[in-house]
């Protein structure tokens, strides 16, 4: 890293004490030089690095460092001693012009100290060799859910962005081997990945959070195990340690955990003080036995509604003793202790857990209040029932869709198929375009929301339809009236099924948007897009034109990721790119 510390003695002892925040030196009172540095780009293809010092002392500038990030990189990283040092060189160096070239500047971020991130990474191998003695429970569930939280939020944002560099560098090198024989479309992919550093498309600045409520307490909705904390012995609502095949079964508590809101946290302590009063035990997925089960809670960020879902086990329960718990429930959230937090939906979802029943939705019991709980997004009211999706961070979805919206340039003379659509959420907040918007859904309850979600904000212009994706494709697709169809996807984390992909391959669609919020998952599908022509793969191959990361989920390593695909053969790339090569 290569940073200048401060060995003065009189530094104070808490600025040595052990952090587990590789950033932390950047706050301290000792001098570094990753405080005030910046990113130099379009620089020249040949050039050394004593030739750019003379230059910027030329310019009277007074560079402390300059660091290549790699050997004949396209850009350097140039370090100072002061911010007044940092802010002459930002006026002096954009567009000026040297060896042809014009420079262009940026401040660039600190580095994590290697120390540290060498010993968070140790921490977390030893956390997997069930060597945790050195961690509290606190420190231990944290590093579970939100690994980083105590990194700043702007050097989260770094990390994120590096992973996803990392999967689209893979995508790229991928992309040509499957395409091996096909000079035009490898060249395309050179040209490319020379064009955008290694990438075969082009990487968009990551969308971040700018509001604190999205950034802290932004779930809108969580699910919560009902079980036993092995530190203090209590029946405990909250989150595992780890999962079941990890080797744990211990629940710790979210009140420290920054991405649950407080009114969850309050409703989470509310009901974990009714079960530790109750009898019945906790479930144990060791040996199937125990009655609580779960706590899910959704909230309406825009709305001040929520919902709350018990979970439990009836495995040997007796309906008299059913009755008595449903009744105890319903005095708790409406004229107990609970009644201060409004409940506007009230459900009890009983099922065999024993035998691992697919919970459907005859299982679900309301108990109290609406079945649905109401949520806004750019104005218009989304209706959400128990086990339909919907984006997590509220506030993340809005710049998310404007995303979308940005990549589909609709207009009256488009068709957006949107794949996988829930409760429509996203077609219906890009109604407005005009464009004929035609969704899928698999889920039953999902799908009637949508359709009560279109009448509920007077749009006409949408339609939905249920069934899977696979099945049901191609009967959609016959339906638009566009000739000009844009596929959106936003399939689950696992990504989408191989027949989908090969339906949209032989269809008609010529651009495609898919949101992925695990891209390693759905690395798998972006190269079966992007693979050439064969006996089962008809049509020509979709390949990735622009990539758009989107911070969904701070303090946690995972961010969305929107990545616009084209065929080759469509007119832009045909007189763009391919016919170039």
């Amino acid at each position: 890293m290569g940073t200048e510390v401060n060995t003065d003695n009189s530094v104070n002892e808490n600025e040595c004490r052990m952090t587990n925040d590789p950033f932390a030196y950047v706050n301290r009172t000792s001098f570094t030089s990753e405080k005030f540095k910046i990113e130099v780009r379009g620089l020249p293809k040949f050039y050394g690095i004593s030739e750019f010092r003379k230059l910027l002392i030329k310019l009277k500038l007074k560079p402390c460092k300059i660091k290549p990030p790699k050997r004949n990189g396209k850009w350097v990283y140039v370090c100072f001693r002061s911010e007044e040092d940092r802010q002459v060189a930002l006026r002096m160096l954009p567009g000026y012009k040297w060896k042809k070239k014009t420079l262009s500047v940026q401040i660039a971020s600190a580095v994590p100290d290697p120390l540290v991130q060498k010993r968070c990474k140790n921490m977390v191998q030893n956390i997997k060799k069930n060597n945790k003695s050195f961690l509290s429970n606190e420190e231990l569930l944290k590093m579970n859910t939100v690994p980083l939280w105590n990194i700043p939020y702007e050097n989260q944002l770094e990390i994120k962005v590096e992973k996803i560099k990392t999967i689209l560098k893979e995508l790229s090198r991928e992309l040509y081997r499957v395409n091996k024989g096909n000079v035009k479309i490898q060249n395309l992919l050179n040209e490319r990945c020379l064009r955008y550093g290694g990438i075969s498309c082009e990487l968009s600045n990551i969308r971040k959070m700018t509001f604190e409520s999205s950034i802290n307490g932004y779930r809108n909705k969580c699910e919560f195990s009902i079980g036993m904390n092995e530190e203090n012995g209590l029946k405990t609502i909250g989150f595992r340690f780890g999962s079941y095949v990890q080797g744990t079964t211990n629940v710790g508590s979210v009140t420290n955990l920054p991405h649950v809101s407080d009114m969850m946290k309050n409703i989470v302590q509310c009901f974990e003080n009714f079960v530790r009063k109750n009898e019945l035990d906790v479930y144990n997925p060791e040996n199937h036995i125990g009655f609580w089960k779960q706590l899910t809670v959704r909230q309406g960020m825009n709305t001040n509604q929520t919902m709350v879902v018990i979970s439990v086990n009836m495995d040997n329960i007796q309906e008299e003793v059913l009755l008595k718990i449903k009744s105890d429930i319903i005095d708790l959230f409406v004229k107990g202790e609970g009644r201060i937090y409004n409940i506007t939906s009230l459900y009890l979802l009983t099922a065999d857990f024993k035998t691992n029943k697919k919970v459907i939705q005859d299982t679900l019991e309301l108990l109290h209040g609406s079945s649905t709980i109401t949520e806004k997004l750019f104005g218009l009211e989304f209706s959400i029932s128990p086990l339909s999706f919907f984006q997590t961070n509220t506030a993340a979805t809005e710049v998310l869709y404007s995303a979308v919206k940005e990549l589909t340039n609709l207009n009256q003379k488009t068709t957006l198929l949107d794949i996988c659509c829930g409760i429509g959420s996203i077609g219906l907040c890009l109604a407005k375009s005009g464009a004929q918007i035609l969704g899928i859904e698999s889920d039953k309850a999902a799908i009637e929301n949508a359709h009560y979600n279109c009448k509920q904000n007077n749009i006409s212009n949408c339609a939905f339809f249920h069934g899977k994706a696979e099945d049901i494709l191609s009967h959609v697709i016959n339906k638009a009236v566009n000739n000009d169809i844009i596929a959106v996807l936003d399939p689950p984390r696992a990504g989408l099924h191989q027949k989908v992909i090969t339906q949209l391959r032989r269809s008609k669609v010529k651009k495609m948007i898919f949101l992925s919020c695990n891209p390693k998952a759905a690395l798998k599908n972006f190269i079966t897009f992007g693979k050439p022509m064969s006996k089962t793969l008809f049509g020509a191959q979709f390949l990735p034109v622009k990539a758009i990361p989107v911070d969904n989920f701070p303090h946690t390593n995972h961010c969305e990721l929107v990545m616009y695909f084209e065929r080759v053969d469509s007119c832009s790339f045909a007189n763009n790119e391919v016919a170039n090569n």
